[in-house]
Order: structure tokens, then sequence, then C-alpha cells
């Protein structure tokens, strides 16, 4: 028997949410519970806020939201983590997010290795 697909929606508060690798954490979690479909994104408010979309079967949704609620990377400074479950909507296949997730990562390092070059050189 196929199991149902649920879907979650986590919202993560703190002092520190950005910048620690925060979204690497929370798929590198998705993908070691199969998770196939997920999306996370930070918002630039004060306090800082990561929203997280999930969705799979329910036993590993049910794992993935114990897991964020128990474990954050190091220098995270977290206020709150809540989690609702979500209508089925559109959410990324993990893939899909892996790429989009690379591709800004390699931007910030690209940058930030321009602006020490600039620096450096003059």
């Amino acid at each position: 028997m196929e199991k149902k697909e649920v879907f979650c929606r986590i919202r993560i508060v703190g002092e520190n949410v950005h910048g620690v690798g925060y979204l690497p954490f929370l798929m590198r979690i998705a993908r070691r519970l199969s998770i196939p479909k997920f999306d996370a994104e930070n918002f630039e408010e004060a306090p800082q806020r990561i929203e997280v979309l999930a969705g799979g079967n329910e036993d590993s949704i049910s794992e993935f939201v114990r897991t964020v609620k128990e474990r954050q990377p190091k220098d995270a400074r977290v206020v709150s983590i809540t989690s609702n479950p979500e209508s089925p909507k559109h959410v990324l296949l993990i893939d899909e997010y892996d790429r989009i997730l690379s591709a800004e990562l390699w931007d910030k390092l690209i940058c930030a290795w321009a602006a020490y070059a600039r620096k450096a050189g003059g």
C-alpha cells in the first residue's frame, strides 16, 4: 500500500538564522529522509526568518519536523520553530531546489571573492 503524500510548512525565527548554513543543513536532512519535495527561503526582516515547505510520506515528514526542531546549525540562534500541515500545492522537487540553492551559493561566493580581491589589490 502506497503511503499518502503530506505537506508541512516550518517557520524558523531567530536572531541569527541567515548566513549560518541553515538552508543546506535543512536540505541535507530532507535528502537523508528521502523527502522528494522541498523548498526553503530566507526572509530579510527582523527577526530573521526561514520558511520551509516539504512534501513526502507522513513518516518522513514527521521525522523531518522532529529533527529540525531538535537540531540547528552550530552558529544559529533560534527563538522559535513552528510547523503546520500545509495544503498540497506546487513544491519544488528537491533536485530542482538543490540546483537553485547551489547557484545562489556560488553567486555569493564569487561576489565575496571579488570584493576581497578588490580590497587586497588596492
